[in-house]
């Protein structure tokens, strides 16, 4: 899941189940982490629904990263270091 686009997604679907259980983990742990900061993801399933997309890109924009989308090791690292900052 790690470095997937989170911007294909059709603009009809509010939600999309993700590959993997492995990849849904990852999805749930960033919608954790983004909401322990204040992004408001939406509601913390695993799944990548609008406001998901929505904080991701907040965040990396706040991060000074281009705002892709995309759930990656480096904005994943970010989440994690910022939530461990705010505590």
């Amino acid at each position: 899941m790690l470095g997937v686009s989170l911007t294909a997604e059709p603009p009809a679907a509010t939600a999309r189940k993700v590959a993997t259980v492995r990849a849904a983990q990852i999805v749930r742990k960033v919608q954790e982490l983004l909401a322990k900061l204040g992004y408001q993801p939406g509601q913390i399933d695993g799944r990548l629904g609008e406001d998901t997309l929505r904080a991701v890109r907040e965040f990396e924009f706040d991060k000074g990263l281009a705002a892709k989308g995309r759930i990656s090791a480096e904005v994943l690292m970010r989440l994690t270091e910022a939530a461990a900052q705010a505590g």
